[in-house]
Order: structure tokens, then C-alpha cells, then sequence
């Protein structure tokens, strides 16, 4: 099943098994590898570092305004975790 989260609630970690986006949907929390978030959250992600920290990778940023900001995720390539998971 396809969900769209808002990119401002989703949390990127590093872990040492690699990294990932931890985030809420219906009272329930879920972990997905980064290597399977979509282009949209790595778009958002690059914005959001170029906004906060000054950090570019010397590329071309564009993102409507106009739209929610939500990452389109397939919540079948998720793993429920728990809330008290480390983050």
C-alpha cells in the first residue's frame, strides 16, 4: 500500500547497519532503508539542507510550493517498529 507522509515528520538516521527513515502513519511507526526512499524525499532532503545548513552538491534544486510536501512511500517495503525505537 502506497502512503504519503509529510516530508517534515520523517526522520533520516544513520545507524551502523546503514541508513534510514524512521516515521508515524496511523499511530504506528515505521523504519525503511534509505535506499528504497523515493526521489521525491531526497529532493526535499536536498532542499532542506541547502535552506538550513548552506550544504548544495553544486546541482539544480526545484520543488513546487504549491504541493504538500509528502513522500509517496510503499509502506510494503516497510518494518513497523517499535515507538521506543532509538532514534
Amino acid at each position: 500500500m502506497r502512503v504519503g507522509i509529510p516530508f517534515w515528520v520523517i526522520q533520516y538516521n544513520v545507524t551502523e547497519n546503514g541508513a534510514e527513515l524512521v516515521f508515524p502513519y496511523e499511530g504506528k511507526f515505521y523504519r525503511l532503508d534509505a535506499n528504497k526512499a523515493p526521489s521525491e524525499f531526497w529532493r526535499y532532503r536536498k532542499l532542506l539542507l541547502w535552506l538550513t545548513e548552506g550544504r548544495t552538491d553544486n546541482e539544480q534544486i526545484t520543488v513546487d510550493l504549491s504541493d504538500k510536501p509528502n513522500v509517496w512511500i510503499e509502506l510494503d517495503d516497510c518494518e513497523e517498529i517499535p515507538e521506543s525505537y532509538p532514534l
